[in-house]
């Protein structure tokens, strides 16, 4: 279930001080949040068409919010439009967080493809916001790889799984990630090869779980 609300209140804090532009920023960071709750609910009730209207307006208003000198590419789930992201970092959090909700309705309607556009760019948001939740890159990064592996798409899922267990290992000190995140993306990994056919590789990953 969608915590997008709690997240940002979190983020944001106490809104004393907040002035001008970032004030405009935060209460529309609180906006997208709010929408995007609301679009939750109905994907829950399987309400598709109001949940995407919902979703996509959630959007539009944490796009009117970006600003900034520092930018992430965005791709919504009709393709890379050329709009932009800002250096606030409350809003690529909430905004990597519509994306992802916007995949998955996509998932539920079966638009597999549109889904993995919009979770790709949500992956680079997430890594600009660590400070909020560094997990959120792996479990996106897993998400990519379900879809692929769904498709029966292999090597794509293979490599989703990869750049998640080589991001971890950058953030981990002595270069090699053993955390449970890295231990349970090598569990799916390892499935991902039983079903393409490759047991030597589904093996070695066993070995590294098992070690």
């Amino acid at each position: 279930e969608s915590d997008l609300g709690c997240r940002i209140a979190a983020a944001g804090g106490d809104d004393d001080g907040i002035r001008g532009s970032e004030e405009e920023e935060y209460w529309r960071s609180v906006k997208g949040s709010i929408l995007n709750n609301i679009g939750w609910t109905f994907l829950k009730e399987k309400e598709f068409e109001r949940c995407q209207r919902t979703f996509r307006h959630a959007l539009e208003v944490l796009l009117k919010a970006s600003g900034g000198d520092e930018h992430v590419p965005l791709a919504t789930s009709n393709g890379t439009d050329g709009r932009m992201v800002g250096n606030s970092l409350l809003l690529r959090f909430c905004s990597a967080i519509t994306l992802c909700n916007m995949a998955a309705l996509l998932s539920q309607t079966k638009e597999l493809d549109i889904a993995v556009q919009a979770l790709n760019p949500a992956v680079e948001l997430f890594k600009s916001t660590p400070q909020l939740d560094e997990h959120f890159v792996v479990t996106t990064y897993n998400g990519i790889a379900l879809i692929h592996s769904t498709m029966k798409q292999y090597y794509d899922a293979i490599s989703a799984y990869e750049r998640a267990l080589n991001y971890l290992d950058e953030l981990a000190e002595d270069g090699v990630c053993t955390s449970e995140d890295a231990v349970q993306t090598l569990g799916k990994m390892r499935l991902v090869y039983l079903d393409s056919g490759d047991t030597k590789a589904a093996a070695m990953c066993l070995r590294m779980i098992v070690t």
